[in-house]
């Protein structure tokens, strides 16, 4: 007798699938992606790939390298207090793994990304939202009593948030985190670099929480999949034991550490700066176009507009791509650009939104 195997269901589960390519696109901002610094490209140009492609991939230089200089103004870190993961999404699926499991709840802030709620339910788990429009102040009281009442086991708070690009302040994450001792709190960094108050210190400074961070946005390089997240050795042993043993190739390590040399760094601080200035450009600009822009600390500009799907087809036909979010829930009136970080693209960019004005 045969017959079909069915997987079991999974409620409220519908996945994430990256937008599809349109086709004529050349300037791509819609996915928030950086640009990779000279350092990095030669690195790689110079790479012995043949043996890079045939032996098992070894992170340990590069989390030793982020464990000696987390960031600026962060003392090193105890040996095994990082992780090196498939980007940020790696070390979010294995902290829902690790946390949460069936009837547990994983508090996030909404809107939230995405794959917060792919990751906890598929461990059986339930995202639990706390409302955190864009241009509303951080709901620390509101979150702390939710965290409580619900019972939460852990609660992920991106900071500058995606989509819209809102930041909590390094004592407001401090509040978190010493309000629910008991509760995992996860500092989802990703969009640090760009943000005026950085809250890597906080995150790496509590029991109870972990940092997490990317090299795809402010290093450019999210086509390596290359994160890491931070902190007590003891909860990083568990993560590293909660998912694949090797989960990023030879050539996205070596990309790391070429992005964190000297040389690296000061080429990812002059990109940061450009889209810092970019962002209050395009902020502006979109307002003074009738749309409603809301200040932002990450890399992209987050919008109310007259038609998310009408600009969106806009500027598909001038070639550059921008995120709308047709379908979720409060979002579909919104869009998100991402700040190219170039001159030239900057300009294209700009002359198209003025060219798409009635949309706004």
């Amino acid at each position: 007798m045969s017959g079909r195997v069915a997987p079991a269901p999974v409620p409220g589960f519908g996945g994430y699938v990256p937008p599809a390519l349109e086709a004529g696109i050349r300037l791509f901002l819609d996915a928030n992606e950086g640009l990779p610094g000279r350092a990095v490209v030669e690195a790689l140009a110079a790479a012995d790939t043949v043996e890079a492609i045939r032996r098992y991939p070894r992170a340990a230089t590069l989390e030793a390298d982020i464990e000696a200089r987390p960031g600026p103004g962060v003392a090193a870190l105890a040996p095994g207090s990082v992780l090196v993961t498939a980007g940020s999404d790696d070390a979010i699926a294995r902290a829902c793994r690790l946390f949460l499991g069936r009837g547990d709840r994983l508090l996030v802030f909404e809107p939230a990304f995405e794959m917060y709620a792919v990751s906890s339910r598929l461990v059986g788990a339930e995202p639990l939202g706390v409302p955190w429009p864009e241009g509303r102040v951080f709901p620390l009281s509101s979150a702390i009593d939710k965290a409580r009442r619900s019972g939460a086991k852990a609660v992920a708070l991106a900071s500058p948030a995606n989509p819209s690009g809102a930041a909590a302040s390094p004592e407001e994450v401090l509040e978190l985190a010493e309000a629910l001792p008991d509760i995992s709190i996860w500092v989802d960094g990703a969009y640090g670099e760009f943000a005026g108050r950085d809250t890597l210190a906080v995150a790496l400074s509590r029991p109870n929480t972990l940092a997490m961070r990317t090299f795809s946005k402010a290093y450019g390089l999210a086509g390596m999949r290359l994160g890491w997240v931070a902190g007590p050795a003891a909860t990083i042993g568990a993560l590293r034991a909660a998912g694949a043993p090797y989960p990023v190739g030879s050539l996205s390590v070596l990309a790391g550490l070429a992005a964190r040399s000297k040389e690296g760094e000061a080429q990812m601080g002059a990109f940061v700066a450009r889209v810092r200035e970019e962002r209050a450009t395009l902020q502006a600009l979109l307002s003074r176009l009738g749309a409603r822009a809301a200040p932002s600390e990450a890399n992209f500009v987050f919008a109310r507009v007259r038609s998310a799907l009408g600009l969106k087809a806009a500027l598909a036909k001038a070639g550059i791509a921008i995120r709308a979010f047709p379908g979720r829930p409060g979002l579909e009136d919104a869009i998100r650009i991402s700040c190219p970080g170039e001159a030239g693209a900057w300009s294209a960019l700009a002359a198209a939104i003025e060219a798409a004005k009635e949309w706004l």
